[in-house]
């Protein structure tokens, strides 16, 4: 009886899927990958031959709770709002019910080998943006978008907000429209402010400051939305969207606070940005309908 019990657990150990007690490392903040390394699953999970909903390979490949090691990461098809997707043993799993610590790609993690085609519409070619290094003068805050965005993908949020920039941004000075590179001069009660957009992600935006910037030069700040899953009774919702607003970089030279070097005055004007987001933003993004039965978009067929 004892060897048909040791039995699974030695297949998983063979596998890498569990770590023995010498070589686990258990991942608790951000950090690079390393082969070594276990993340906490945070819902049951089934895995697949390949980075994409169906055909399921394997129910409940993963359960909640348990640590497991990330073989590699690689794009697929979007899940859970995102498209990332890491393999564990030799199934792939949705990237978003680990604890990486991380909207995006792990540092140093390996790519899984030849992905899908990436011109699907499913996925995109987008940069990732940068991640908070912490630090002095370093904030993140977040804000509660609800749920009228449910059904919205990470790309159909972002393609709204940058196609109509002016109307949702706290600040005049970007136009309508913003792009990677453009340089703006932010509109401010005191000096303006010139700022670079430097990313545009499938999930967001990334700027910073430049000479001459009453905040201090060299400031970045990512502006990203956010997706995140409970399980409830053995359901997992993942019905609320947020905005993650990060913000990091020198202020030796700052000559006043403001919104890219002050966590206090920032709250101010990113409340107002996340305000304007869930009372300006469409019903449906361009494509679908609200489907009022269900309270949500759907796609137009």
């Amino acid at each position: 009886m004892r060897r048909l019990l040791l039995a699974p657990l030695l297949s998983l150990l063979a596998l890498g899927l569990l770590a023995g007690p010498a070589s686990a490392a258990k991942v608790r903040a951000l950090k690079p990958w390393a082969a070594s390394n276990t993340y906490l699953v945070k819902a049951d999970a089934d895995g697949r031959v390949a980075p994409k909903l169906e055909p399921r390979a394997k129910v409940d490949w993963v359960r909640k709770g348990q640590w497991v090691k990330i073989a590699c990461q690689t794009s697929g098809q979007a899940a859970y709002g995102s498209t990332l997707w890491v393999k564990i043993g030799r199934y792939y799993v949705p990237d978003q019910l680990l604890k990486t610590y991380s909207d995006g790609r792990l540092a140093g993690a390996p790519e899984c080998g030849p992905g899908p085609n990436l011109n699907s519409p499913q996925l995109g070619q987008a940069p990732e943006l940068d991640d908070n290094p912490g630090g002095y003068g370093s904030y993140s805050q977040t804000y509660d978008l609800g749920t009228r965005f449910k059904s919205w993908t990470y790309s159909e949020m972002v393609g709204v907000l940058k196609n109509d920039f002016s109307r949702y941004f706290p600040f005049k000075g970007c136009g309508k429209r913003i792009y990677g590179g453009k340089r703006c001069e932010l509109e401010a009660p005191g000096p303006n402010g010139p700022v670079r957009v430097t990313k545009i992600a499938r999930n967001g935006f990334q700027l910073i400051s430049l000479a001459g910037h009453p905040e201090g030069a060299g400031r970045s700040i990512t502006f990203r939305f956010r997706q995140y899953c409970s399980v409830t009774s053995d359901y997992l919702y993942c019905d609320y969207k947020y905005l993650l607003v990060d913000a990091w970089g020198p202020v030796s030279k700052a000559s006043i606070l403001g919104p890219i070097n002050a966590n206090t005055v920032a709250k101010h004007y990113w409340t107002n940005f996340s305000e304007n987001i869930r009372n300006r933003y469409p019903k449906c993004p361009k494509g679908k309908a609200w489907i009022a039965s269900k309270q949500y978009c759907g796609i137009i067929v």
